[in-house]
Order: structure tokens, then sequence, then C-alpha cells
């Protein structure tokens, strides 16, 4: 999986990494997840692949300087129920909006749009069911700006993992913001030192001892390492 998806763009890797938790569901199916169904699977992943902590690093929007974090998934996360709901109606303003949740399909089919604002009308445009003004149908372009931004903050109240934000506070300068955490990319980085370190172990153990990558491959975690510090002075 690893490899394969190491050429693809992160939308794809993602429902790559789910159809390794999930071989009973096609490629197709798996794209059809809401985000937030997708993201609170890859959450549960990292914590059964790596732990359940978090950690890493990013820069302050001020002055630039390195900010860690660090936080527990159960700490982001208290109660988590997974919504079950296909689709939403929510009334605003004598607006009733009925959509369903992005997901990694819409993701997919917007990824080339030009600016992010294009990429985010035509997010909305296809999560979007029917729109009704005081019982009237209403086409999107009809729709102010202020309902629309209001239906797109609903949609993140009531799919959780599908925006998950983080405080953040620089020691620096003292700048406080809130920044988006992306557990796909944030798991795919971890994957991948995790698959760079196990083929710099063969690579030291084939240089060292002769055997072939199957069978080091075979071995244990635990007694590849042993071989590695007989086989590294």
């Amino acid at each position: 999986m690893w490899e394969y998806g190491d050429g693809l763009p992160l939308v794809q890797r993602a429902v790559h990494v789910l159809a390794c938790v999930h071989p009973e569901q096609t490629l197709d199916e798996l794209a059809r997840w809401s985000i937030g169904k997708r993201d609170a699977l890859l959450f549960n992943l990292h914590e059964y692949l790596f732990g359940p902590r978090f950690i890493g690093i990013t820069r302050c929007q001020d002055c630039g300087q390195q900010v860690e974090f660090d936080f527990l998934s159960k700490e982001m996360f208290p109660a988590t129920g997974d919504n079950k709901e296909a689709e939403v109606l929510f009334e605003t303003e004598g607006y009733a909006v009925r959509f369903r949740f992005p997901t990694s399909m819409d993701l997919m089919a917007v990824q080339d749009v030009g600016t992010t604002e294009q990429m985010r009308n035509q997010l909305f445009e296809r999560c979007l069911l029917d729109m009704k003004h005081r019982g009237i149908e209403t086409p999107l372009d009809k729709m102010p700006d202020h309902v629309v931004n209001a239906v797109i903050e609903q949609m993140e109240k009531t799919d959780s993992f599908a925006d998950v934000q983080l405080t953040l506070s620089c020691p620096s300068c003292t700048k406080q913001w809130r920044a988006l955490f992306d557990i796909v990319s944030f798991l795919w980085s971890e994957i991948n030192a995790w698959a760079r370190q196990v083929l710099l172990e063969v690579h030291l153990l084939a240089k060292a001892y002769g055997w072939g990558e199957t069978e080091i491959l075979a071995m244990s975690p635990h007694r590849r390492k042993i071989y590695l510090e007989m086989a590294t002075p």
C-alpha cells in the first residue's frame, strides 16, 4: 500500500489506506464515505499503529518560529459518535437546506479546480441536495453568502472529524491561532517514515548477511533489531 500510494495525491492515499483496513469494501465504496467517517477511522488506525499521541511541528503565522503540538486523540474527541445521518436538513432565516456530507470522491472531483474559493463552491454545490426559501424551490445562486456560510458551518459541526482544529500558541511572539489538523497527511508521513525505516533495515541486513528481502521481512521486528545491533559497530 505504501509503495503504490507514494505516487498518489493525498485523497487517493487515504482511500487506499482504508482499503487495507476494510478489504471487503471496494475503492469506489470507500471513496463514498463521508470525510468525517473516513478521518475518524484514520485517527483510530493511527492509534493502533503508532499510539494515541500526536506530536508534530508547524510554524508561527507571524514570526515563523517553530511551534510544537502534542495531544492525545481522546483529548480532542472525548466522546465521539459516528454520524449515521446520510442527509441533514438545516433551517435558518426561512431557508430549508438539505445536504449530505463531502466524501473523498467529491474531493477528487474538485482537486484540480483553480482557486480555493472555486473548489469550496463546487464542493458545496456537489453536497447540496435541495434548497427552499419559505417553501419555494430556490437555486443556489440565489442563496445569500451568509446562509451558505451557515450551512457549511453546520456541516462541520455535524461531521466533526471532517474539520479538526488545533489551538496553537507561539512561545516566541505569543501569537495564538487555530489551525486545521490534517490526519491524512499526518498519518501518511508516519507510515512513510516507518516504511523507509524497514527498507533501511532490509538494506543493512542484506548487505551484512546476504539474506533476501523476503527472508528479512519474515523476521519479527525484535529479531531484526537484534541482528542489526550485531551487524553494526
